[in-house]
This record gives C-alpha cells, structure tokens and sequence, in this order.
C-alpha cells in the first residue's frame, strides 16, 4: 500500500465518520496499582499504545478489554480477572447513543455488560498463535482434519496473504479446528514445497492466524491486537499495520494496538499515536517533545518532514518557536537553515527543483516586511513569517505597545527603565542590548515574545496562514 494511500485511511478515520456503530471517546483509569490514575481521550477510532517493555501496555488493554467484554476476558484470561484491580469509566456512543460504561475490577461472575460485548474481539498474537502450534503437537491432525471442511483461499485472498508476508503461495487451504477453543490450520503449496502449519515457523503461522483472525471480525466491532507485529520482519510489519488500517477503515472497526514496533511508530498518523511512560505515580500518557524522547528510546529517529531557509538566526529561532508552540512535534520534524539573507534564499530555490517526494518539502520563508517585494521569484515554495515586518521590528513594536505580562516574564524590576534606555538602537541591535540588561539568553527572550505576539489577531491570523501552507 502506497504511504499516501495510507494516510488518507487514516485521515478519512479522524473524528469518527459518522457511519461508525460504535464510538470509543475517552476511557478513564482509577486506583490501579499499575496504571494509577489516567484519562484517555480518544479523537479517532484508530490507537495505538507505544511504550517500552514494562510500562503497562498490556494492563491498559486488558482493563479496557475486560470494561467492554467481562465475560470474555474472565473466560479467556482467568489470572488476570483475578489480579486487575481499580474502576476503569470508559465514555462511548453506541448507534449514536451517549453510554458511559462504568466497571470495577477485579470481576466478578455477576458482572456483564450487554452494552457492546458481543462486538468485543481480542488476540494475542505471539501468546494465541503460540499456543496453537503448542496444541497442534498433541493431537493427531489429520485424524481430526478428515471431519472438517476445508477452505481454499482465493486468489484475491492469497494476495492479501502475500502483501503481509511477503511470500507468493500457490494455494492455502485452511481448516478452523475446535481444539482449546478455535485455531486455524493451514497447509500451503509454496513453489514445488507443500507444508502444514506444524512444519511452519512462528512469524509464518502468526502472520496466516492474524490474518485468519481479522477476516473472522465483523463490521463495526471493537478489536484488541497486542503486539501484533510478534516474530515479523520489520518489512511484514509494515504491511501487517496497513493491512489493519485497510481492514478497520474498510469495516468501520475501533482498534486498540499495543506495540514497541518502530514501524508502527513510523506508520501511523500522530493523531493514532498515544505514547506512554512510567514514573512513581504510575503511567503517563506522554506529548510534545517528552513524546519524541520516548520514541527516540524505542529506537525511531526522527522524521524530517519539511525544511525551511530562512534569513538570518533570529529568524531561525522565531521560526522553530513558533512551531513549538503549534505542536512540539511539527516543530522537530522540520529543520531549518538560516542561510545570510534573502537573496541567498532566492538563490537556493532557483538552484533546488521542487520536490516530488512527498515525504519531504522545501520552503524559503521571508521575513514579513518582503511580503510585497516583487524582485523574489515566482516560486510557489515561498513563504513569509507573520508580520508585515521583520522579528526584531515586531518584538520591538510590541514592548512600545506595553504589557504587563511582558514585564512579569522578564522578572525585572528596571525592565521599562531598561528598554527606555535602548529605545533608540537599531531593531536587530536592541534586542542584543535587552538580552544584556535582562541576563537572558536569546531564545529565552525570543520565547517570551512569541508568546504575546501570538495573541496578536493579525499576527496569528499570518501565523495559520503559514502553518497551513507548510
């Protein structure tokens, strides 16, 4: 699947279309002894939990497994009905009405709710497929394969198996066996080789079961997937993700994945993301730049997205913090070049040709005042930083206008004797001067100042204008 196509899967899920049966909006945890206290909101029907080994995945998708489908959970995982314990409050809308489903744990065999448990699947795919191959070992299959009908896949659907493992099957025939619950059997004809599942590896028969499984889940169900990238190729990782956002988009199913997988972190959209962490109070749902420092754990560089030429270094910083405050992540994952004037950027996008990858755009970015300068070139890459002028002018305008915020950031008693005795000086010259006499370093400074100018209507409204044309 093309990554473009890919992303419009994900972007057609975003704020739940309304023809999804069923609506997850946020889930709460209190009193666990693992998780703590925390509250989810969930803004598409597409999640996933990223975190280190250790951090409470799996308790966070148990709890919720077993909020929506008590009966199933106690059934299929009778030790952990026992040791979860705390109120999970989850808020969903079920054929557009508002439910709040409230449970308590550990279950009881009381407890049910008919709300959506009959719309509730779960795997596990390294422990369920595991256990198959386990249990295929201690019968005779084909003793038990004489009684049972077998299906031959299509060619539709052996190409669906051969995008997510990477193999050209000639055939598959598979059998759904009723042993400790039910597990799928496959023999396969690969080239001149003809094999069954008990001669398979464990990334091979995983890959079969999973996509068994999802072919077994009905429209608008609610699917837990633990780890569902267990013994895979990074490359059949990849394509099992996207045969999963294909399926979920296609169903209308709400999905809950817990991985470590840096395909999966690199895959998926930010909004489908929800990055965990543990500390003393328990788990934390992580953004902004922490959220880059736990993926960056997990081994996921950073993708660069965008790279912006600017004017100068002042212009540098006013840029990348006025990123950061839009969204932390927007802003690492754009680099930008202070490149000696505005010439030099006219120069590198006459040199540079526009981009076809689609996975990275170039952008020269003016300062404002050149907004109506008609030597740049016609160039359709060009942008401009908010304002009608430069940053130093703008800061400089601002600190005129008088703000008692300004004041209070700077904690400086003398601040407005401070800035009458450099009023006079160039723009670029006092805010050199203003840095000496308040003892901030520049993106301090910088920093402050953003965060009045933002609050400016006109400055905002050229702020989205760029940020919705990089």
């Amino acid at each position: 699947m093309r990554a473009a196509k890919l992303s419009d899967y994900l972007r057609s899920a975003q704020a739940y279309p309304n023809n999804y049966p069923i609506k997850v909006n946020f889930v709460e945890f209190k009193n666990f002894p693992i998780l703590g206290d925390l509250k989810i909101v969930f803004s598409s029907p597409i999640n996933v939990f990223v975190g280190a080994n250790g951090v409470g995945k799996t308790t966070l998708l148990s709890a919720l497994w077993a909020s929506f489908s008590p009966e199933d959970f106690m059934e299929r995982n009778p030790a952990e009905a026992v040791r979860l314990e705390g109120q999970v409050q989850s808020g969903l809308e079920i054929d557009e009405k508002e439910v709040v489903a409230d449970v308590c744990l550990p279950l009881s065999d009381e407890m049910d709710c008919p709300i959506v448990h009959d719309r509730v699947h779960h795997l596990n795919a390294s422990y369920d497929a595991r256990r198959a191959l386990d249990e295929f070992l201690l019968y005779d299959i084909d003793d038990i394969l004489n009684g049972i009908g077998e299906y031959l896949l299509t060619d539709k659907e052996l190409e669906e198996v051969a995008r997510i493992f990477g193999r050209d099957y000639s055939s598959i025939s598979m059998y759904e066996l009723d042993l400790d619950g039910v597990r799928p059997f496959f023999k396969v004809v690969y080239g001149d080789v003809n094999y069954d599942s008990t001669a398979m590896g464990a990334g091979e028969y995983i890959a079969l079961y999973m996509w068994w499984f999802l072919r077994t889940v009905d429209k608008g169900s609610i699917v837990f997937l633990e780890e569902p990238e267990a013994f895979l190729s990074p490359g059949a990782q990849t394509r099992l993700f996207e045969h999963i956002v294909m399926k979920a988009c296609t169903l209308n199913w709400v999905v809950f994945i817990s991985t470590h997988s840096t395909q999966a972190v690199e895959l998926f959209l930010d909004e489908n993301l929800h990055v965990l962490s543990r500390s003393i109070e328990g788990v934390n749902l992580v953004g902004g730049p922490g959220k880059l420092a736990v993926t960056n754990q997990l081994g996921v560089n950073t993708r660069i997205e965008r790279v912006c030429f600017v004017e100068d270094n002042r212009a540098k910083r006013f840029l990348k913090q006025l990123l950061y405050n839009e969204d932390p992540v927007l802003a690492h994952r754009s680099e930008i070049f202070a490149v000696g004037g505005s010439g030099n950027i006219s120069k590198l996008l006459k040199t540079l040709p526009a981009s076809t990858n689609k996975k990275l755009k170039i952008w020269g970015i003016y300062d404002g005042d050149l907004r109506e300068d008609p030597s740049l070139p016609d160039d359709e890459r060009i942008r401009f930083l908010p304002g009608s002028s430069g940053p130093e002018t703008l800061i400089k305008s601002l600190v005129k206008k008088g703000s008692r915020e300004i004041e209070a950031s700077f904690s400086l008693s003398e601040f407005d004797a401070v800035c009458a005795s450099i009023e006079g000086a160039d723009p670029h010259d006092w805010i050199e001067e203003l840095k000496g006499g308040a003892g901030l370093d520049e993106d301090t400074v910088i920093r402050i100042f953003v965060s009045q100018l933002i609050k400016e209507s006109y400055f905002n409204r050229d702020f989205q204008r760029l940020i919705d044309g990089i």
